[in-house]
């Protein structure tokens, strides 16, 4: 909904009216433009992206209060939430694809070496 001001609502306005028109004050005074909905599919990058934002949430969403608060020196150092913290992390490295599994450390570039401790 469009706000106006002034008498018979015509000296300013701000908003859009119907999703249709937008009305914006700037430097050169009032505008009005149309709306402008985007038409062009996602790219894979993007879908991509957004596939790596939903597991990181659902990730978030899976810690227990003591796994959200092993976050805490990270956020407190850069000044986050332990939240902000977590995703910054989690969206800085890439899952591993779906469907690949583990190999139990038999992997080529170390020959089976790899410890994991648990």
């Amino acid at each position: 909904m469009a706000k106006t001001t002034g008498p018979l609502h015509s000296l300013n306005a701000a908003g859009s009216l119907a999703g249709a028109l937008i009305f914006q004050h700037g430097l050169g005074g009032q505008t009005t433009k149309r709306h402008h909905r985007g038409n062009q599919k996602p790219t894979a990058a993007r879908l991509a992206q957004q596939d790596r934002y939903r597991a990181a949430v659902a990730d978030w969403r899976a810690l227990d209060q003591a796994g959200r608060d092993q976050w805490l020196p990270d956020a407190a150092r850069y000044g986050l939430t332990t939240y902000q913290a977590f995703m910054r992390q989690a969206l800085a490295a890439p899952h591993a694809p779906v469907g690949i599994q583990w190999d139990g450390g038999a992997s080529i570039w170390d020959g089976g070496a790899t410890i994991w401790l648990s």
